[in-house]
């Protein structure tokens, strides 16, 4: 049901033809929802956040709060139960910053390029979680992009990942 979902989704975003709620919408309240789900549904994983303030953006809630469960989402899957996951949430010049930090199995840097492809799974993420499809970081990349911002990985092998979004502040 998920995948059909994210097919649609993408197919639909692909033609324009994707219906948006826009609003105001506080990040940092999204953030701290998903720091309480995440403590519950991982609960042998460190969660960490830091949250500089309550910054305010225009988009659609439902795709921004999908756009960060993905993420974090990721971060379950491919770091182990002992593991630390940290969302932080800061402004930078006229953006909201978020970031979402693990320090699992990282990606490797031959991969790091194709992980916004659609399907596209390393041997590393097949290893780790062959339940996979491949649609989850171009999911997010659709969303950011939907939503006029930018997404940026840094990732290393073994070492852990970091997902930097940044969307337009909404300047009232």
């Amino acid at each position: 049901e998920k995948l059909i979902e994210n097919l649609l989704f993408l197919a639909r975003s692909d033609q324009e033809h994707f219906p948006l709620s826009i609003d105001n919408i506080n990040l940092k309240e999204i953030i701290e929802k998903l720091i309480v789900d995440i403590k519950f549904i991982s609960c042998n994983r460190r969660v960490s956040s830091h949250v500089d303030e309550a910054l305010v953006i225009q988009g659609d809630y439902e795709l921004i709060t999908q756009l960060l469960r993905t993420l974090v989402e990721n971060c379950i899957k491919y770091t182990d139960d002992d593991g630390n996951i940290t969302i932080n949430l800061y402004k930078e010049n006229k953006d909201a910053r978020i970031d979402v930090i693990d320090d699992g199995i990282g990606i490797p840097e031959k991969d790091v390029e194709k992980v916004f492809g659609r399907f596209y799974r390393g041997e590393e993420a097949r290893a780790k979680n062959p339940n996979g499809n491949g649609l989850g970081l171009p999911l997010a990349k659709k969303i950011v992009d939907i939503h006029d911002g930018k997404i940026e990985i840094e990732s290393q092998q073994t070492k852990g990942t970091k997902i930097s979004i940044f969307l337009p502040i909404n300047e009232v």
